[in-house]
């Protein structure tokens, strides 16, 4: 119940019609380390394997809304990558833009569910009574971040043999969102 909570808070609190943020220049990488660092107990606790690929790369962004979005990425990497799973998260310069990469070995969703994916309170067909708890909202939650830093979001294949990549590529300068 608490985490419900705690997730419709962080869906108001990042509700890009609400919120302007407070953004300024910031390396991704260092705030991936850190965040990935914070989440790895978790991840070690259930045998999983959570990796980071970066470079510097600075961009203007509010890093309390990025961290929100990384943790909440994380938090589902791991609920549905099985124990000894593998997570990547990239962090690099793609086509002029701050890309984040979070891939897990987990079974992935459907591409016809992928866009409903992103709406509050959706669980898709692969997380029945028997799959990992969830509110549905940590998606929408990345999505509003993702709109208030004008940045493209996609949920694409893992590159490992199953699972989930959402990719999200950030402008480096701070454009009207």
């Amino acid at each position: 119940m608490h985490h419900l909570v705690e997730q419709i808070l962080d869906l108001n609190r990042t509700n890009p019609e609400i919120i302007k943020g407070q953004f300024r220049e910031l390396d991704l990488d260092a705030l991936a380390r850190r965040v990935t660092a914070e989440a790895w107990p978790a991840f070690s606790a259930r045998d999983q394997n959570l990796a980071l690929n970066g470079e510097p790369v600075s961009l203007v962004g509010d890093e309390a809304m990025l961290e929100i979005l990384l943790t909440n990425l994380l938090n589902n990497a791991r609920k549905y990558t099985p124990r000894g799973g593998e997570v990547l998260v990239t962090v690099e310069r793609f086509a002029g833009m701050a890309r984040l990469r979070v891939e897990d070995s987990g079974p992935g969703i459907p591409a016809d569910e992928r866009e409903l994916a992103f709406e509050r309170f959706y669980r898709g067909s692969r997380a029945d009574a028997a799959g990992p708890p969830g509110s549905g909202l940590g998606l929408a939650i990345v999505r509003h971040i993702v709109q208030l830093h004008n940045a493209v979001i996609e949920l694409a294949e893992s590159r490992f043999d199953s699972g989930l990549a959402v990719i999200i590529d950030f402008p480096v300068e701070r454009s009207p969102a």
